[in-house]
């Protein structure tokens, strides 16, 4: 199982980011990314089994005046390993495009830090997951499934399995690059 956070750079400039996530035993958790790309794999082994995951954008309170290209990518993937050896493998996330703002004033970086996406999913005793919603106290919980399922239906129809855009993602990431759309990810 992997989390990932995606900024652009100047998201690092305009605003803290603590990343707040639901770990393997199901509690919780806080970290503050300090980097572009912030990533926390992890393994469970029961099912039922719920992920979430937000970062929470807080603007910074002195902007030094500019223009600043804001985009974010928030993603959770997933392989379950069936009783009978087969595997399931799965990912949500946002689209990053749908993200990408140009900001110009402390206002718009205040509108833009509240429209942080948050993934969540339970994935089920079959190991299929459905879209669901966590509460970190100040998100807007599931982003939906605007995000999430709309990123998927693209991909599927793209004939991406979602799981190998991810996967590729998470590749290029190892690499320091980090690609906003389909078009730079192969299968």
């Amino acid at each position: 199982m992997m989390y990932m956070v995606s900024v652009s750079p100047d998201v690092l400039t305009v605003a803290d980011i603590e990343v707040n996530y639901v770990d393997a035993s199901g509690a919780k958790q806080k970290e503050i990314m300090t980097d572009t790309v912030w990533k926390k794999p992890f393994t469970a082994n029961t099912l039922p089994l719920t992920e979430g995951i937000w970062a929470k954008l807080t603007p910074k309170t002195i902007l030094a005046e500019g223009t600043y290209q804001l985009g974010i990518q928030t993603a959770a993937s997933y392989r379950a390993t069936l009783p009978d050896g087969s595997q399931i493998d799965e990912a949500y996330g946002n689209d990053y495009e749908s993200t990408v703002a140009t900001a110009q004033s402390a206002d718009e970086v205040a509108a833009w830090c509240a429209k942080s996406p948050t993934v969540a999913i339970t994935i089920n005793e079959d190991g299929n997951a459905q879209l669901t919603t966590v509460d970190f106290g100040g998100n807007a919980g599931s982003d939906g499934g605007g995000g999430s399922s709309a990123l998927r239906i693209i991909l599927l129809d793209l004939g991406f399995r979602p799981c190998s855009v991810l996967r590729q993602i998470m590749t290029n990431i190892k690499k320091e690059k980090v690609y906003s759309n389909c078009q730079n990810v192969s299968s």
